[in-house]
């Protein structure tokens, strides 16, 4: 009898242009690095389960935006602007915001803070537990995006100026803005790593710092030919890597310098650099409209994410793995339910896509507000290239004695094994491998008898969908190459 051989789990989802290349994936799940002191490199966990929090009475659509201040969260959703207390529970709705299209919210320093909200090329103001309005300054004309830096709130207008308000108040005077202009595109967005303000054009970004001289208090240091694609992709991320320290700068869905998609890319430096995979290109150029994608990031449990959306789909990337995606799915929705983030009262909060609900993250909650987490694992292919070979077994280190203390499935979790010999084209009945009732820890999961396999290999799929405490850190197989 063969003995067991150890075979790789895939850390993160990194589907080849064609299926037969490879469709390892990693579903509501990704790598947590344990060293050498664990009892292997890293396991697969699954993400934290999100539970109501907020409810926003009679909102007209899904969350849009959410901006944290020192005591209340403010929440667009639909065309109204509520806020919430640290307590969460009911918000309170403040007032319209009657446009539509992609928003961003910023805040300066002031007490009360001033906040502005640019939507659909309109821009409304907010003080601190008071009122919105929409503004009329005549010196500042129609804005695409607002952002905030060093007490200033700047604003972005397509011709490729950027206007000032401030130090930390709301008027914009006549002469206080600038040109992006090095080069001859449009402004699509604007954003901001550490103390540079960068403006984001559909062909080329740019770099303005405080120069602390003139009238004007921003100078442009340097402008790269890469442009943004999906203005809604800009976001702000915590580059988590153990060699170096922690680094904030910005990750978007890039274009070249004609405005054509380039790809995901994080900054560094002044250098956009690439990351994303053939797979999340295909589906990027899919999209009908490159303003429909959304991103946002968070750091949670040691984890920097950056997760990107379109109408069917999320990929988040893990800047602490190395630089990996993974998937998210609610059941219902083909994509992950958020779309949007805000770290407030200590939390981690997620806005719902489609309704008027604010969520929490929360790692005892193993559901994702009320429906089950599919936990899903497609390990890379294995195959004995060119020849045939035989399974006898397969074995699964996975968490056990996790069952929970119920009456009901979730009692006696099982984790699901299917097989695939066509690369993921179709499936084979999926085996039920049970994971222990409460504290039994001694169960093992071994499973016998799998047959023979071509070429194509043989690719495994891992999934369990119980509300319990979920991971992998091994698998084994035994098998042996045939002559015939």
């Amino acid at each position: 009898m063969a003995e067991p051989v150890p075979i790789a789990l895939a850390r993160g989802s990194d589907a080849g242009r064609y299926p037969q290349l490879g469709i390892a994936r990693l579903l509501n799940c990704y790598v947590e690095e344990l060293g050498e002191m664990g009892k292997s490199p890293f396991s697969v966990v699954a993400i934290n389960g999100l539970a109501p929090w907020g409810v926003l009475p009679d909102a007209d659509g899904g969350v849009r935006g959410m901006l944290a201040l020192d005591n209340e969260l403010l929440v667009v959703a639909g065309r109204q602007l509520y806020r919430l207390s640290a307590a969460g529970g009911t918000a309170q709705l403040v007032g319209g915001i009657p446009a539509d299209g992609i928003v961003t919210m910023a805040a300066n320093r002031a007490s009360p803070r001033n906040v502005a909200i640019v939507a659909g090329g309109a821009y409304y103001l907010y003080d601190e537990g008071g009122t919105v309005t929409e503004g009329n300054d005549a010196d500042l004309p129609s804005p695409v995006a607002v952002t905030s830096i060093s007490g200033y709130l700047a604003f972005i207008i397509e011709d490729g100026r950027f206007f000032i308000a401030g130090p930390d108040d709301t008027n914009v005077g006549l002469l206080d803005f600038a040109s992006a202009e090095a080069s001859a595109d449009r402004n699509v967005m604007v954003g901001k790593r550490g103390r540079e303000l960068v403006i984001f054009g559909a062909g080329s970004t740019e770099f303005w710092s405080e120069t602390g001289t003139g009238d004007f208090p921003f100078g442009r240091v340097q402008v790269i030919d890469v442009g943004c694609y999906a203005p809604a992709s800009v976001a702000n991320v915590l580059v988590l890597r153990s060699a170096v320290a922690a680094t904030d700068t910005l990750m978007w869905v890039a274009s070249d310098s004609g405005g054509a998609y380039a790809g995901v890319v994080l900054l560094d430096g002044y250098a956009a650099l690439p990351v994303s995979t053939p797979e999340i290109d295909a589906l990027i150029r899919a999209e009908a409209n490159p303003d429909d994608i959304r991103a946002y990031s968070w750091t949670e449990d040691g984890h920097s994410f950056y997760a990107l959306t379109g109408t069917d789909w999320t990929k988040v990337y893990d800047t602490k793995a190395g630089g990996r995606w993974h998937d998210r799915e609610t059941a219902s929705l083909g994509r992950w339910r958020p779309s949007t983030h805000a770290a407030f009262a200590r939390l981690h909060l997620f806005g719902d896509a489609d309704s008027g609900t604010v969520y929490v993250s929360s790692p005892e909650t193993a559901e994702d507000a009320g429906e089950r987490i599919r936990y899903e694992i497609v390990l890379p292919t294995i195959h004995m290239f060119p020849k045939r070979f035989k399974v006898n077994a397969l074995h699964v280190d996975a968490l056990t004695g996790v069952g929970l203390n119920t009456s009901d499935s979730d009692a006696d979790p099982v984790l699901m094994i299917e097989v695939s010999r066509d690369a993921g084209a179709s499936w084979g009945p999926a085996r039920m491998a049970r994971l222990g009732r409460m504290a039994q820890r001694q169960v093992r999961i071994k499973e016998r008898t799998w047959g023979n396999f071509d070429h194509n290999g043989m690719t495994l799929r891992l999934s369990c969908t119980a509300k319990v405490a979920r991971a992998i850190q091994g698998a084994a197989i035994e098998a042996e190459p045939l002559t015939t």
